[in-house]
């Protein structure tokens, strides 16, 4: 079992928010997990956590928020619900990889741009081809560490206003402030930068992504089953609920994060100039250190930070954090052992980090 005494850097699961456990088991406690998803309780306790959700994070008023089991689900339903037939996937990465996969296995004719060298696609090598309907980003890339800013996200819209925008935030969505009015289709998971348990996704829509939707269901396109996007949109609309059984108790989690960051940071502009400056002094020790550096030189993720070493350095690095009970992410399938991955959320204080470096 993870020991809470334990300060967990690792990319996610990741540290829990302060007080989520609490909350929890006090929920538990007034018997939260016997409500039915059909009762007036739910409705009440998910508006509630739409509401608070949608003002801490700026939703557009116009755009719809529906409750998922994950961020994977996420992708096959902006996929199957929003693509006739071609859609062009940015990968920096295994998670881009996973949504070209998806969209592959949606039946989908899939244009994939990525560098073999593993080196970011620049703004400048996006050329979606003719017909283009969906193209798919990975905002933030927790297998390398490669990220697209808030300002690249919308010059990828301004440069392709015609096409469908999704974008993948999963492991960024609560550290980074986003504008949500410059995409289509956003969707994230909560275990990461939202400190909360595993097995509740977001999925953040605009009116012009469900109206392509409900145009391919009323054509008879395969649009998905339980989880289609006029199914989502049914059962939320008025009554906050979910076409099948949710994770209730995430659901009201995702409204005592959003309070709690609130009241934590007074604004999502206020959270992500913290995440910006414990991600500088980050940066800045790292480019001067001997035995590590940033495995990314541009168009690096402000919310997972990865570090290159030495197979023999890192080894070593995880045996002497241990014994200062710090944990943090070893580095991706083949850079497992020369890689290290940093989670730069908002349960991490400045004193977090600081205390970290003082152990390289």
């Amino acid at each position: 079992m993870p020991n809470p005494l334990v300060t967990n850097f690792t990319v996610g699961p990741a540290k829990l928010y302060h007080g989520v456990a609490d909350f929890l088991c006090a929920e538990l406690q007034n018997g939260l997990g016997e409500v039915s998803h059909r009762s007036k309780t739910f409705t009440e306790m998910s508006a509630a956590s739409i509401t608070a959700f949608r003002e801490f994070f700026q939703i557009p008023d116009e755009y719809h928020v529906f409750y998922t089991y994950s961020a994977t689900e996420g992708m096959e339903i902006l996929t199957r619900s929003a693509v006739d037939e071609k859609v062009c996937h940015v990968s920096n990465g295994n998670f881009g990889n996973v949504w070209a996969k998806t969209s592959q296995k949606a039946g989908k004719i899939v244009q994939k741009i990525s560098n073999e060298n593993g080196t970011r696609v620049e703004l400048s090598e996006i050329i979606p081809a003719q017909n283009t309907e969906l193209l798919a980003i990975t905002a933030n890339e927790t297998a390398t560490g490669i990220a697209y800013s808030p300002q690249e996200i919308t010059e990828i819209r301004n440069t392709f206003p015609e096409i469908l925008l999704g974008v993948d935030v999963t492991s960024s969505m609560g550290a980074i402030a986003y504008d949500f009015s410059k995409a289509d289709g956003w969707f994230f998971s909560v275990q990461k930068a939202f400190g909360l348990p595993a097995g509740l996704g977001v999925l953040i829509v605009s009116p012009r992504l469900m109206q392509k939707a409900a145009a391919r269901q009323e054509s008879g396109a395969d649009v998905g089953c339980h989880h289609r996007l006029t199914d989502l949109e049914k059962s939320m609309s008025g009554k906050f609920q979910t076409p099948t059984t949710p994770n209730v108790m995430n659901i009201a989690a995702l409204g005592y994060i959003s309070r709690q960051l609130q009241s934590d940071f007074g604004s999502l502009v206020e959270l992500h100039k913290m995440t910006q400056t414990k991600a500088q002094l980050l940066y800045d020790f790292f480019a001067d250190h001997s035995k590590f550096r940033p495995a990314v030189a541009t168009g690096r993720s402000e919310s997972v930070i990865v570090v290159d070493g030495s197979e023999a350095d890192l080894a070593d690095l995880h045996q002497r954090l241990k014994a200062s009970d710090i944990e943090v992410g070893k580095g991706y399938g083949g850079k497992k052992a020369v890689q290290i991955r940093i989670g730069n959320f908002p349960v991490h204080k400045m004193a977090d980090i600081e205390n970290l470096l003082q152990n390289f």
